[in-house]
């Protein structure tokens, strides 16, 4: 039994120590994005349709480990710095809509729309975010896709 911990620690290390760590001062200012979005799906099908972008005025999230290493959720949302193309932030996720996936009624193709709310820390300069979906084989689907502006005007800004 030892032995398989040895073996999983060491290559968990190894994995790690392989993947760039971001640091927090290098990408991003001490404030939040909150992308607001709408999942409208059956079990078969899923769409997403962006609501509002509200600027917070703090980042209540971690400081490290900034990209998470573990793949977890069937959803996940990715955060690159557009000059770059580096990845800078990434978490998995999983929505009240893929639990409604598994019912009957989804099943017989009745559609159902969950508000979802993605919180990233604010980028220093322009970048893309990304909302993906697992698919059955583990690999990624991009189900939404866009390139902000930090200044745009069409951001919300919350105030303390």
């Amino acid at each position: 039994m030892l032995s398989v911990f040895a073996i999983c620690s060491a290559l968990s290390c190894c994995g790690l120590q392989a993947q760039e760590q971001v640091e927090f001062d290098t990408y991003f200012q001490d404030q939040s994005f909150r992308f607001e979005f709408f999942l409208f799906g059956c079990k078969s099908e899923l769409k997403v349709v962006q609501g509002a972008v509200v600027q917070e005025p703090s980042w209540p999230g971690p400081r490290k480990q900034l990209v998470f290493p573990f793949p977890y959720g069937k959803n996940a949302v990715r955060v690159y710095d557009q000059a770059s193309g580096k990845l800078i932030y990434s978490y998995g996720f999983d929505t009240l809509l893929s639990e409604y996936a598994t019912t009957p009624p989804a099943a017989q193709g009745k559609w159902r729309s969950f508000p979802i709310s993605v919180r990233i820390p604010k980028p220093k300069a322009r970048f893309r975010i990304e909302i993906l979906e697992r698919r059955k084989d583990n690999s990624w689907a991009t189900l939404w896709s866009e390139e902000i502006k930090t200044s745009d005007k069409s951001i919300l800004r919350e105030s303390v």
